[in-house]
């Protein structure tokens, strides 16, 4: 009798030391931490701040992005004359490219200007306008037409240094305010809007690759 309830008690308590070491390498599932309001809040606003860091250091590393090219052209007229008669006046159109190049600046952005739409998992990023960086005129694809000659009128129109000087100065001024003009400037902003999307995109792989991002201009 004994012996029996020996084995019993032995029993026991390896089931009691058993039963502690399951419960303990292998709790309940019901024992689930809950995260608390407070605690969401925290990770949320890590979150957000992250995002911004990363936004923020990818537009000061990029400091100026080129979002947009604008093929130009302009047709000029040339003129010469002797003593300013029309008797002895020679003339030709000269047809002129060049290119537009737009940039956004992004060295200025600052934490205010990356929002963090945790609900909507939405990002809005609120850059610059976008601003004409340069315009670059190609002088080997100038075409030239045939000399235009009056009653008096005799051989090539030939110029001097001075007035190719201001021919092309003239040029340049009028390629840079045709780029200048606003619909080339609205086209450079959306443009501009899918080259920081794809920017900012790459910068946020180590967040969520699902946020959407929304970028507003000031």
């Amino acid at each position: 009798m004994r012996k029996v309830l020996w084995t019993l008690f032995k029993f026991l308590v390896i089931a009691m030391i058993g039963y502690g070491l399951y419960t303990t390498f292998f709790p309940s599932s019901q024992e689930v931490h809950t995260v608390s309001l407070e605690e969401k809040e925290t990770i949320m606003h890590q979150t957000e701040v992250n995002v911004q860091e990363l936004i923020v250091q990818e537009s000061r590393t990029t400091a100026e992005l080129l979002v947009y090219e604008q093929d130009l052209s302009l047709t000029q007229e040339i003129s010469t004359s002797f003593l300013n008669l029309d008797l002895f006046k020679k003339s030709m159109t000269m047809t002129s490219y060049g290119t537009a190049f737009y940039t956004i600046r992004l060295n200025d952005l600052q934490k205010d200007d990356v929002i963090f739409d945790s609900d909507n998992d939405t990002i809005t990023i609120t850059v610059p306008h976008s601003e004409l960086k340069t315009v670059t005129v190609y002088p080997e694809q100038t075409e030239f037409s045939d000399v235009d000659h009056h009653l008096l009128s005799f051989g090539d129109l030939k110029l001097n240094a001075e007035q190719q000087n201001l021919i092309q100065q003239e040029l340049q001024n009028e390629l840079e305010t045709e780029a200048s003009s606003q619909r080339y400037l609205t086209r450079a902003d959306h443009s501009g809007e899918d080259a920081l999307r794809a920017l900012y995109r790459s910068a946020l792989q180590e967040v969520d690759e699902g946020i959407l991002i929304v970028i507003e201009f000031r």
